[in-house]
């Protein structure tokens, strides 16, 4: 006997049925499975499905990798923790590091209180790579103007416009204007773009990693919009820089 399946064309996210045939004394099953349209998401957003077998699509910058267990975290603005795991990617991109801006699709998983993407059986997979360079801060100031993506690390020497994250950052002999901090993802004009220090707990004396291209504005070389990595809070012996 031929039995037939017809499905009805699925629009939303992946789903799965358990099928049971039976004649006389005999009993088959099967599970039948079919994909969905992968949702495009942010990490607030991943962070409320449930877990379950419904593919999602996220991006956002890697804020930490194990290149050897294949885990890597990413942040966006509307979780800039940097907790959200890629969990054993499918193939990991070589040379991968924080401040990179990945893409990446799979399902919806959590170990314990750790929110992931994968689950060991679904592996995820890298869609895209932007791929960031690291420099110094005396490397970003002699930099050539342009569109590639750079990454810096200094302390926050200033706040000179606190709504906008308009900010000097230093090692202790260059200094680099950053005109604007904000999360990866958050809409040019929007109010996302907006009050980025003040909400995340960023002052004058901590460290902080961001990335950006390097521009220069009427003679002022700065790092023209920056996405935020993240930051250590200065201790409480720290100096700062007057």
């Amino acid at each position: 006997a031929i039995i037939t399946f017809h499905c009805q064309p699925n629009s939303g996210s992946g789903r799965s049925a358990d099928v049971k045939i039976s004649s006389g004394s005999t009993t088959m099953s099967a599970t039948v499975k079919q994909a969905g349209d992968v949702q495009q998401v942010t990490l607030a957003e991943f962070r409320n499905q449930p877990v379950g077998t419904a593919e999602y699509r996220i991006s956002g910058v890697v804020t930490k990798v194990d290149a050897a267990k294949r885990n890597i975290w990413i942040n966006d603005y509307t979780d800039p923790t940097g907790t959200v795991q890629i969990y054993k990617v499918k193939e990991m991109p070589a040379g991968l590091k924080a401040g990179d801006i990945v893409t990446a699709t799979g399902v919806r998983a959590q170990y314990k209180t750790t929110v992931e993407m994968g689950d060991g059986t679904n592996l995820p997979v890298i869609e895209k790579v932007e791929s960031a360079k690291i420099v110094s801060l005396a490397e970003f100031n002699a930099a050539p103007d342009g569109s590639e993506l750079l990454v810096i690390t200094g302390t926050v020497k200033e706040i000179k416009n606190g709504k906008f994250g308009n900010i000097y950052v230093t090692d202790g002999t260059t200094d680099v204007y950053v005109y604007g901090v904000y999360g990866y993802g958050a809409a040019k004009g929007s109010a996302d773009r907006q009050n980025f220090l003040a909400n995340n707990g960023i002052a004058v004396g901590d460290k902080i990693t961001l990335v950006g291209p390097k521009t220069t504005y009427y003679g002022t070389v700065e790092m023209n919009g920056s996405y935020y990595v993240s930051h250590t809070k200065a201790t409480s012996g720290a100096k700062r820089h007057k």
